[in-house]
């Protein structure tokens, strides 16, 4: 469920050995075109005019049912409605174990195609956030997806994973933290779809890179909004109507993904440093897959 591949399992971390003279400058005066044909290039463009398309769409403040029935009827969408709403689309249909397909290995080209599809599909998530759509502009929202959409996915693949199948067909990386920090806690709230949603944005904007004040600021207010829209769910669709104890074990989930992303960060920068995927890749945001 959770497809991730970690380049640096099969590859060590290369480092600076001392070198003879003569052959480094043997080795400097090597062609560059048999630097280019080792080259991959990896072109993110039209993956991102999508998602501006996804982004420029505008959605209806409330949605009908075409056959008026369904968890939300026809009734006034909030934010917090459309965002689960979407989540539920996201993760339609939830294959059973004996459907799931382990893979071994799989090459780049399946990996980018992988990566294409599940990039626009948390895009069109995102997308449902309809305060931030009509609050900031295009490059702003893009860049906020941008940065935040790994850890979310991770967060995401994470809670549903453990939720409908179990340790067994967990894997990544970072697997013990994941399971011990992350998975257990999660199991043992046995999260709701909107609890899901309320931490996924509650992620969003832990890299500010590049995102302007005033684009903190609305982050900031919707992430209140969220908050109340939280309260009015817990309080008319729950039992948890004293629940400041789950707000602050999910807030604690945030934090620990947060930590986490900012810990694998420091390892994706040694493999732009080293250029382990020995690739040119137009949008390096993208090319995350651990």
């Amino acid at each position: 469920v959770i497809l991730d591949y970690d380049p640096t399992t099969s590859q060590k971390v290369p480092t600076m050995s001392k070198m003879d003279p003569k052959l480094l400058e043997e080795q400097s005066s090597e062609p560059e075109k048999s630097k280019e044909k080792m080259m991959i290039k990896i072109d993110f463009s039209e993956l991102v005019e999508k998602i501006e398309e996804i982004f420029e769409m505008k959605r209806e403040i409330s949605e009908v049912e075409e056959d008026g029935q369904g968890p939300f009827g026809s009734v006034y969408l909030n934010d917090l409605q459309h965002l689960t709403k979407g989540l539920q689309e996201f993760r339609a249909p939830i294959w059973s174990k004996e459907e799931i397909q382990k893979l071994g290995m799989a090459d780049i080209k399946k990996i980018f195609i992988w990566l294409n599809v599940r990039i626009q599909k948390y895009a069109t998530w995102f997308s449902h956030a309809t305060y931030l759509m009509e609050n900031l502009p295009m490059n702003q929202k893009f860049q906020l997806y941008r940065t935040s959409w790994n850890s979310i996915r991770m967060f995401e693949r994470i809670a549903m994973t453990w939720k409908h199948y179990g340790q067994e067909i967990l894997f990544h990386p970072f697997l013990n933290k994941y399971i011990e920090e992350v998975a257990r806690p999660l199991s043992e709230l046995d999260l709701t779809e909107e609890e899901v949603v309320f931490c996924m944005i509650n992620i969003l904007g832990f890299d500010v890179t590049d995102l302007t004040p005033e684009t903190l600021e609305i982050l900031h207010k919707f992430k209140e909004i969220i908050s109340d829209q939280m309260h009015n769910y817990y309080m008319n669709s729950t039992n948890f109507k004293m629940y400041s104890h789950r707000i602050i074990k999910l807030m604690k989930l945030v934090n620990t993904m947060t930590a986490i992303a900012r810990e694998k960060a420091k390892i994706k920068e040694i493999i732009w440093i080293f250029d382990i995927y020995k690739a040119e890749i137009s949008d390096p945001y993208f090319f995350q897959m651990f």
